[in-house]
């Protein structure tokens, strides 16, 4: 192997390695800080006992549902799009919620918008 084709290599991996982490691993960390911030939500916003809930769920008792996705994001915040479904013998408890939160953030977020969905049809 040449070193020209050592180098075109080299930066072809360089390139593979930063596009993965730009376009797979960082939307997936996203996704998975915006079902967190639900669940603080959850918490803060007294929708539910997250702890009870978290308890019934380990103990097969409960079901929990969450979908957040993270439309855009601009570097320092992210915006999502997202449902938090709990079932258990006493009820339903679903929202459907339009936030945005500070990226690696546990208290700072923001609702744009809340519906609750326990009562109606939701998508």
């Amino acid at each position: 192997m040449t070193r020209t084709t050592s180098f075109a290599l080299v930066l072809l991996l360089m390139c593979a390695y930063f596009g993965y982490n730009r376009y797979y691993v960082y939307p997936q960390q996203l996704e998975t800080q915006a079902k967190s911030m639900l669940i603080q939500m959850a918490n803060r916003e007294e929708w539910m006992d997250v702890f009870e809930m978290m308890n019934s769920v380990e103990a097969h008792k409960g079901h929990l549902e969450l979908v957040a996705d993270v439309t855009s994001s601009d570097g320092k915040r992210a915006y999502s799009e997202g449902f938090i479904t709990y079932t258990d013998r006493e009820g339903v408890v679903c929202k459907q919620v339009v936030f945005n939160f500070k990226i690696n953030s546990l208290k700072n977020y923001s609702i744009s918008d809340l519906r609750d969905c326990s009562y109606g049809e939701y998508y």
